[in-house]
Formats: structure tokens, sequence, C-alpha cells
């Protein structure tokens, strides 16, 4: 039996199809507009078609915080708490019991239990939502489970997305049927309001600037509803707040920033109900599967940040570019969901039409070694004939191999050595892994699993650069690496006691030091998980 507040969703009439289409095949595509109610709906729909008795549900997010809300959001709808029917498990944290039946988690979370599950027993569906970001890790998904369907014929595969290239999707799963949702209901204007661009074709500034200016515009014309502006960056989203504050006297509005670096609690307050006019800034991790609600108007730069793999150098970079044009139609399905929206984008709309339809997916321009390692690991195949949705070029699987080959993982033909499956045991990119493993032969193993977890974690450095705190008693003068170990030494890492008195430890030490509570407690968490496996 269905909740009765999906009634109202755009799936819904739809969703005696999905249900037919689960119960006559193996994988379907769903495709449906941002806001029809695919990411609520799916897992109930799987439940309703006679999934999750020889297994669990489970639906894969690309954010930790999408997986969480999500969860909390289709327990209520279930009447449960969360962690009873629905739960959740992100990246060293979960609620769930063994009665638990729908499991949201984040894709790198599936991923990681291949290792233990290479068969996926513990599912009976899956579902990959949010497919069209095309990271690395989803699209490693995809290519695997194209070899697993076949050992299991009783496992159901949704694929689900609002902006999908269904044929490419379709023709890699045996011409699986595509549902898709129609219809909104309420309509988003789309307006064009380019910035002066400078600066070899863009100034951040005057994307920060147009933003304000956009905003002013809006509340001087007397339109309500809450606002949701993109950003690529935290900085970006940081220093728009602070404009925000000194330009925008409405009163009664919250100004709230939303980004991945933000503790969890703090991410939560944009799901709040607030007195006056709600303002989120936030970087793309509200594009996809994670609703702001009652957002009426979008501002979007049209700018993201981007993984790029510079094989020269060995290293990866994130340098700032244009969206596609299906991230853009994401962005701006963000609003409308109550009432009519607007989307103001901050380009030209000749800007929009030259861009890409889609994403270039991330196995084609991302270092490969931590896929092919795993794969191998995994007996899954090599590089070459890994069924990937959109293949790596030559060079980029060779580069990846010789990488593989330096560090001691494989051998001269390919071959995965005994040190390189050491290597994929850890949740760590391959130099970490060899790094944390060659430690042994320098009884160094202590000190490098201290960096090894700081380097497999976001930056638990990222707000201290200004704190004389960390200067005073902890900066190294020649080695970020010494000042985590300096750090290390320092910080209340002791286990014992409730985990409300290790909160308020990490609190208070975060506050003197300038540093953020949580990352400090993935820190500790993926200490304690490396020196687990070790």
């Amino acid at each position: 039996m269905l909740p009765h507040a999906i009634h109202k969703l755009p799936i819904y009439p739809r969703c005696d199809d999905v249900i037919a289409a689960l119960r006559d095949n193996q994988v379907i595509i769903v495709a449906g507009e941002t806001g029809s109610g695919k990411s609520t709906v799916l897992p109930l729909l799987c439940r309703e078609a006679g999934r999750g008795t020889a297994g669990r549900i489970a639906i894969t997010e690309p954010r930790r915080i999408a997986a969480t809300a999500l969860a909390g959001y289709v327990a209520s709808l279930d009447g449960t708490p969360v962690g009873k029917a629905v739960g959740f498990r992100i990246r060293y944290r979960q609620r769930l019991e063994r009665s638990t039946r729908i499991v949201y988690m984040t894709d790198g979370v599936l991923l990681a239990s291949l290792a233990g599950d290479p068969l996926l027993t513990r599912y009976d569906a899956i579902i990959i939502d949010e497919a069209h970001e095309r990271s690395l890790t989803i699209d490693f998904l995809l290519g695997y489970l194209r070899l697993l369907l076949p050992q299991r014929p009783e496992l159901r595969l949704v694929i689900a997305s609002a902006t999908l290239d269904t044929k490419l999707f379709s023709r890699a799963f045996n011409h699986a049927p595509v549902i898709t949702v129609t219809g909104r209901r309420f309509t988003v204007e789309v307006r064009y309001k380019p910035v002066i661009e400078l600066w070899k074709g863009y100034s951040i500034d005057s994307f920060i600037e147009g933003a304000v200016v956009a905003v002013e515009e809006l509340c001087a014309a007397g339109e309500r509803g809450d606002i949701l502006i993109f950003f690529p960056t935290v900085d970006d989203v940081t220093e728009a707040i602070i404009r925000l504050r000194s330009r925008i006297r409405e009163a009664e509005v919250a100004m709230l920033p939303l980004h991945s670096r933000l503790a969890l609690h703090h991410q939560q307050d944009v799901f709040k109900k607030y007195r006056g006019r709600k303002i989120v800034v936030a970087t793309n991790i509200a594009e996809t599967s994670l609703t702001v609600p009652d957002v009426r108007f979008v501002i979007d730069t049209g700018l993201v940040r981007m993984l790029r793999y510079e094989p020269q150098a060995s290293l990866s970079r994130m340098p700032v570019e244009k969206v596609s044009q299906a991230s853009a139609d994401q962005r701006a399905g963000r609003c409308g969901r109550v009432r009519d929206g607007i989307c103001i984008r901050l380009y030209a709309q000749q800007d929009y039409l030259s861009r890409p339809r889609f994403v270039l997916p991330e196995v084609k321009r991302a270092g490969l070694a931590g896929a092919l390692l795993r794969m191998h690991a995994l007996n899954a195949g090599d590089g070459a004939r890994f069924p990937f949705l959109q293949r790596p070029s030559s060079t980029a699987i060779a580069e990846g191999y010789r990488q593989l080959q330096e560090l001691g993982a494989f051998d001269g033909r390919r071959c995965i050595t005994p040190f390189g499956r050491a290597m994929a045991r850890f949740p760590l990119d391959p130099p970490v892994a060899c790094m944390l493993l060659r430690a042994k032969e320098f009884g160094a193993v202590p000190e490098v699993m201290v960096i090894a977890a700081a380097l497999s974690v976001q930056e638990p450095l990222a707000a201290a650069e200004g704190s004389a705190a960390v200067k005073r008693e902890s900066r190294h003068p020649d080695s970020d690496f010494m000042t985590y170990l300096n750090l290390w030494k320092r910080l209340p890492v002791q286990r014992d006691g409730p985990r409300r008195s290790i909160v308020a430890l990490l609190r208070r030490f975060g506050e003197r030091y300038g540093l953020q509570p949580m990352r400090l407690r993935e820190w500790i968490d993926a200490h304690e998980h490396l020196r687990r496996i070790i």
C-alpha cells in the first residue's frame, strides 16, 4: 500500500507501469523531471513489486546528505522511525537493523561493499539514482552490474535520473525498457541576465555581484518566496553570504550556506521552516537528489568545479568550468515545486545553447588507477574489456596501469600482484595505500596511518589556515604532513565514554583551533577503519 502523500507527485500516474515493468524485466530505466518523486517513490514501488523479501532494496545517491535526508523523509511516509523499515548507510555511519528493507546509501558505500560481497547477495533490488552524474563510481558500478546480472537473474536494477541519455543506457542493458515521467505541477520561467564577463572568460566576482543584484531586484519588486543560488566553490558561497548580509535589508531573512564541508546538522538547516524569506547559497550539492523545500527562485551562475586528471603530472585538479545543458536544466528544476518558479541564469541564452548536452563522464577525464586496481581485485577483467557505458581512451587505461606498475601493484603483464591485492583492501587512492603498506619497512605505520586517514577525508585542516592556535602549536614550517601529526597528538581521540562526551570534546577542540568537529570526527573514524584493516 503506497502512502497517500505520494498521490500528488507527477510519478504517481506511472506507478502501476513501473511495478509491472519491475515484475517483467531485470533492468528498467526511469527518466523523469526534477521533482517528479523518483528518489522517494521508486524504492516503495520496488517493495510493491515484491522486492525486499529475499534481500534488501538499495538505492544509491551521490551525496551523503541526500542519502540521510531521503531516508528520513521516506521513513516518515512509511510511519516508522529511521532505521526500522527504512534506513541509511554512509561512510562511517549507518542507521539500520536486521529488519530494515530499504537502505539509502552513497554509491561509494555500495562500491565498497563489493569487496566483502561481490555478488551483492544482501540485495534483491538496486536503484542507481542520479545516474546522469556519470561519476567514475557510478560508471564502475553500472559496468560491474552488467557483468553481475546474468549471474543473478532474480536481482532487479533500476536506473533513474531527470536528465539521462536514455538511448545509451537502454542499449547498454540489452534494450531495457524506458519509463518516462512527464509533467510538472508548476511552470518554471527561465530568464537570462548575463553578467559582465572578465578575466579570460569569466570573473567569479562578477557572478557574485550579479547574484546579489538579482536578489536585490527580487526583493525590491516584492517577489515573495525562497531563493536558491548556485556557486562553484565553497569560498564563493562564503563570499556571497557575506555580501548578501551586508546588502539585503529585508526583514526576517535567513541566509544559509549549503556545501559538503558543513556539519550535517548545519546542512539540515535548509529543511527548517523560517518566518521570513530563506536564501540558500549552495554548491552543486543542491543540484540533484537533495530538494530544498519551498524554493521559488533559482539564481544560477552556470559554473561548477570539475575533476580533471593530468597524465603528464599524475595529478588531479578541479578547475571551475561551465555546466552542461542537462545540469543547467537540473538546477532550474529545483524551483517551481510549490508554485510557479523563476530561474535567473547569469549567462546568455546563446552561451547555454553552445554548451554540451550532457556532462563529460568522469571516466573520460579522471585517473583510472583506482578503478583498475579494484577491477582486478574483484576479478572483473581488465580495463580494455570492462563493460563501461562509454569506454575511456586507451591512453588513459595505459597511464593507469603504468602508475599501478610503478607502485608495485601490477607486474609487467598487467597482472595484479599480492602487494596490489593488499593495496586494494584499503579505501584509499592507490599512492596513499602504497605509502601506508611501505611504511612497515621503515617502522612508521602509526605515523603514516594518521596521514593516510587525513588524506582520505575532506581536508580536515581546510578551515585552519588563519588559525593562530594551529600556527602557534601545530603548524610545521616544512610539511603539511607533519602538521597533521602535530595536530593529531593534541586531538581528543580517546573513545572511552559516551558518544555525546566525545562530540563535546571535538566541538571544544574545533573551536580552539578553528576546525570543524565533523571533519575531525571523520578523520578519527577513517583512522580507526584503517587500523582495523591493518
